[in-house]
This record gives C-alpha cells, sequence and structure tokens, in this order.
C-alpha cells in the first residue's frame, strides 16, 4: 500500500514537472525625471495698424499666441526692452477681449504647464496700442514705428 501510494505521488510528481514550463520576461523601460523647465514660445512680431493722435487713437486689438513648451507652470510678464519708450508705454493687454485690459508692467500671464512631455499648452492674449492719455509731443508721423517687448516667464510653483 504504502508502495502504491509513494509509486502515486512519484507519477503525479513526473507528469506535473513534464507537463510543466515557464518562460522569463526581461522588462525595461527608461524613466525620466525632468527638471523645472521654464520654456515659451510666442509669436515674434505683431502689426498694431494705425493710430491717429486726437482722432482714432486706440489701435485694433490683436490676437497674440504663447505657449508653455516647459515642465511647470508659469507667469508670464510683458516689459519693455527701452523703458522710455514714449509710445509703447501705452501698450494694454488682457487675456480675453471680455475683460478690461491693463497696462504693461500691471499685466500678467499664467499659463499651466503641458500634459505631456515634451509637449506644449498653447494660450493666447491680446493686446493694443492706446494712445488717449499721451501727453508727448509729436511733430511727423512715426511710420512703422517698432519697439521690442520682452516677455519674462516665471515658474509658478
Amino acid at each position: 500500500m504504502i508502495r502504491s501510494v509513494l509509486f502515486l505521488g512519484i507519477l503525479i510528481l513526473l507528469v506535473v514537472a513534464v507537463g510543466a514550463d515557464d518562460e522569463i520576461l526581461q522588462v525595461e523601460v527608461d524613466i525620466f525625471v525632468p527638471g523645472d523647465i521654464v520654456s515659451i514660445e510666442m509669436d515674434n512680431f505683431v502689426d498694431l495698424g494705425n493710430v491717429t493722435l486726437g482722432f482714432d487713437e486706440v489701435s485694433e486689438r490683436v490676437r497674440v499666441n504663447i505657449n508653455n513648451t516647459g515642465t511647470v507652470n508659469v507667469t508670464v510678464t510683458p516689459d519693455l526692452v527701452d523703458k522710455s519708450d514714449a509710445i509703447l508705454q501705452h501698450l494694454y493687454f488682457a487675456r480675453r477681449t471680455t475683460v478690461p485690459y491693463s497696462q504693461i508692467g500691471l499685466w500678467d500671464l499664467d499659463i499651466e504647464r503641458p500634459n505631456d512631455f515634451p509637449g506644449e499648452e498653447e494660450e493666447y492674449f491680446y493686446m493694443r496700442l492706446d494712445l488717449t492719455e499721451f501727453t508727448g509731443d509729436l511733430e511727423n508721423d512715426l511710420i512703422d514705428y517698432s519697439g521690442d517687448v520682452m516677455f519674462v516667464a516665471v515658474s509658478d510653483e
């Protein structure tokens, strides 16, 4: 009887050992941990059209596209490169056309980080030139007047 049980046990063990198989799958993955990257991309030229002192002193509003291409939420602030520019000191910005405009130096824009890396979070704002408060003295027309506005992005986190 013990022999039968022992023989049956060995037989079952052989069937299981011979009938079983296993494979090993090696799994590999690259894991990136990007640091805090502050990066924006935006239009590099804007034409505000025509303004006539004493008559039509507010330019057309122009949509400007700006994208967060970094890894963190950012706050973007426009600033004049030439702070003494008496004309462009009268630039005004608004996130959307339904909100009031704010003068350069008093306005900023928050942009969320992209959902994917690398990626971009698309955003836009509006700008215009409003010379109704301009007190300077212009003796001649200024055709193709231009200046530079620097957009400074800083981490919001």
